[in-house]
């Protein structure tokens, strides 16, 4: 509807089904073209041909002026003028009822309802916009809001208060100053909400029915704040601070971050929905359907906030948070801006009328003057394998998948989050496969293909876990179970896991965080290292943090990249690195895991900084029997062994669960093997490949 009535604004006067508005818009430009004497360039002089199709002459029909004489006079064109106001103030102008409803809703004073039409005029009618410019640049604030009140025909004073930034109009969110560059025109200056003059106009505006125009609908049906119990440690966080800002306090701002589809949006509608309160979501586009700009949303979020505190209890969400924050760098020599401006958006957080929900992505641009201001930040992590099994089970049974092994294959992928898995569920149902297994195995590329475009690796094969994890088949040199109770009643600990590859290191991290409930945070020496100098030791200082602000089991592979001996470091870099770390870790209050093959390169003050140093060892001669002997059984074959097969199997000293999972990998592609295969395999390679060159890594070494 608002470029509706643009166009008619730039066809001639455009208003004929608004009589009232053309006479305002009459009234305000008489009173400013003679106040500044700038009407001149509405007298032409002797006009030639065409006269008819200039702006001046339009503009001389917007006023009342068109029965003068193409050529008049400049004396004749400033008495019309004179006459023309006189008139136009002594008739009586009806009020809009949309205005006048809406005015009486939100308290709007007369004042404020003729600043709030002329500022949304100023916006969206060309005609009367280039009147508005025939009377200068505007130099600054104060410039503009005498102007405003020079059409308007209020005093200065008045002005001020309406246009002042704790007034009405700014704390709704409708009509604002905002600063501009030099010399810039009046309607520069007047920033409104979106599409404002399309609304005032409707007949039907209520505070409900404006409201309703800039949310966005749709989305998917709210979940259980049940669904969410990973999430723990947030909801006991978010939950009481947006009960107690239902009660009317100003500046209740949460923010929820991480990566896309982890749930934030899912998680804001079920918190106010268990509060039986409305989530009202900023729309990103215009009635038009065109995007708003972010300084549009952050209007647009304003006047959402306001109206929503003086109706139902209501929880404001505003997405893609990271877009309006982001700084805008400027040419060399101006200033740089964040949003609408620094102040601006100060004083959004600090004054917002209702508590807002911001969800972003990443944080990383946001200045840490409008971070601080947040009333609560949380950082919402993909979730832990038995969410991602029951979510995986959630999408997969509508397919007819259910019980397959694709949820298994699912849970095991650390990085998965719900959005993936939802999208690709959609796609699958559109596709209409009717084979079962071409099912899964569409719905399986569908997810990979968006893994790889988010730079993630590729669902687990389905081998990957054939042997899982079983403690029977650890061979390490204290109690893990008692270990696992000690840290969980804890809640805290620094353990360090030495011992070759494939001995279970990993995995028993792995496992530590499925049976604490807790998402596993995976680091590697690739993750941290940084060619800048001082980067590796900020990443450092990021993985802890972001381990500190969730309840998560942190592990770290490779430790001994960043925990290397000082004695003997040829560079300044490499001491720096390992203060760095031992500092994060003496600091940290979680649970953190650290696992490294070569022990003896590890700086001697690093043990001190660990609780328990683990040392996981190679299977002995009875679990590899034992490991054998059920792999066998899980194949439906033979579990016996002969003597000749007992007798390769006692030699392999030094043989790892992951020697055994590379081995069969190499199996699967023979379309049957025995017993005797599998062991003479396992010989094989383990004569072969010698102790260092190990491909398989830990228990659930990569088997796609």
């Amino acid at each position: 509807m608002g470029k509706i009535v643009a166009r008619m604004a730039r066809r001639n006067t455009g208003y004929g089904r608004w009589p009232a508005l053309e006479a305002r818009i009459r009234l305000w430009l008489l009173r400013g073209l003679l106040e500044t004497e700038s009407w001149r360039p509405l007298y032409l002089g002797d006009a030639g041909e065409g006269y008819e199709d200039t702006e001046a002459f339009q503009m001389r029909r917007l006023l009342g002026l068109e029965a003068l004489a193409r050529n008049a006079s400049r004396r004749t064109v400033l008495a019309a003028m004179r006459a023309a106001l006189r008139a136009t103030e002594a008739a009586e102008i009806d009020g809009l009822p949309g205005v006048q409803t809406l005015s009486a809703e939100i308290h709007l004073s007369a004042i404020e309802q003729e600043v709030l039409l002329f500022a949304a005029l100023a916006k969206a009618a060309g005609l009367f916009r280039q009147g508005l410019q025939y009377m200068g640049k505007v130099r600054n604030r104060a410039e503009a809001t005498a102007l405003t009140a020079v059409c308007v025909g209020i005093t200065s004073q008045e002005a001020t208060a309406v246009l002042a930034r704790g007034s009405v109009l700014a704390a709704v969110g409708l009509v604002t100053v905002e600063a501009q560059g030099y010399g810039s025109n009046l309607d520069d200056w007047l920033e409104t909400a979106p599409d404002l003059l399309g609304h005032l106009l409707d007949p039907d505006l209520s505070a409900a029915t404006l409201l309703a125009s800039y949310l966005k609908t749709g989305g998917e049906p709210a979940r259980s704040l049940a669904d969410f119990n990973h999430l723990a440690h947030v909801i006991a966080l978010a939950r009481p601070l947006l009960k107690s800002a239902a009660a009317g306090r100003r500046g209740v701002n949460v923010l929820f971050y991480g990566p896309p589809g982890t749930g934030k949006t899912a998680l804001a509608r079920a918190l106010a929905a268990d509060l039986g309160m409305r989530l009202l979501e900023v729309a990103v586009t215009d009635a038009d359907g065109d995007v708003l700009a972010p300084q549009g949303r952050a209007r647009a979020l304003r006047l959402v906030a306001h109206l929503a505190a003086h109706g139902q209890q209501a929880i404001v969400l505003f997405d893609e948070v990271e877009d309006y924050f982001r700084e805008e760098y400027a040419f060399p020599g101006m200033v740089d801006r964040v949003g609408l401006g620094k102040g601006f958006s100060i004083d959004l957080l600090e004054q917002v009328a209702s508590p807002v929900v911001w969800i972003g992505n990443k944080i990383d641009d946001i200045d840490p003057a409008l971070l601080r201001r947040f009333s609560l930040a949380c950082e919402i992590p993909p979730p832990p394998t038995v969410v991602r099994a029951r979510l995986a089970a959630e999408y997969l049974t509508p397919l007819g998948l259910a019980d397959h092994p694709l949820t298994e294959r699912i849970a095991r992928h650390e990085g998965l989050v719900p959005g993936l898995l939802a999208q690709a569920a959609r796609t699958t149902a559109l596709a209409a496969i009717e084979d079962c297994e071409a099912r899964a195995t569409y719905y399986a590329q569908v997810l990979n293909g968006l893994l790889a475009a988010l730079g993630q690796a590729a669902l687990p094969g389905r081998e990957a876990a054939i042997l899982g994890y079983d403690e029977a088949f650890v061979n390490a040199d204290c109690d893990l179970m008692a270990l696992i109770d000690g840290i969980g009643r804890l809640g805290c600990a620094r353990i360090l896991c030495v011992g070759a590859p494939g001995t279970g290191k990993s995995a028993w991290a792995r496992h530590l965080a499925l049976v604490l409930g807790r998402p596993l945070l995976t680091y590697r020496a690739s993750d941290l290292l940084d060619p800048y100098l001082g980067m590796s030791e900020r990443h450092m200082a990021e993985m802890f943090a972001r381990a500190r602000a969730l309840p998560s089991v942190l592990l770290l592979d490779e430790c001994d990249s960043f925990l290397r001996s000082r004695v003997g470091a040829r560079h300044h870099w490499e001491v720096t690195q390992v203060n760095e770390m031992l500092t994060q870790m003496e600091r940290f209050e979680g649970i953190f895991v650290a696992t490294t093959n070569a022990r003896e390169d590890i700086d001697e003050a690093a043990f001190r900084r660990f609780d328990r140093i683990v040392t996981f060892r190679p299977l002995v001669r009875d679990q590899r029997r034992a490991l054998v002997t059920r792999i066998l059984a899980d194949q439906g074959m033979a579990v016996g062994l002969s003597l000749p097969e007992t007798r390769l199997l006692d030699q392999c000293e030094g043989l790892t669960v992951g020697d055994v999972a590379a081995v069969l990998q190499g199996l699967r592609l023979e379309e049957t093997w025995a017993a005797a295969g599998l062991v003479k395999a396992i010989y094989a390679a383990w004569r072969g490949r010698g102790r260092t060159d190990r491909r398989g890594m830990g228990f659930t070494a990569a088997m796609s």
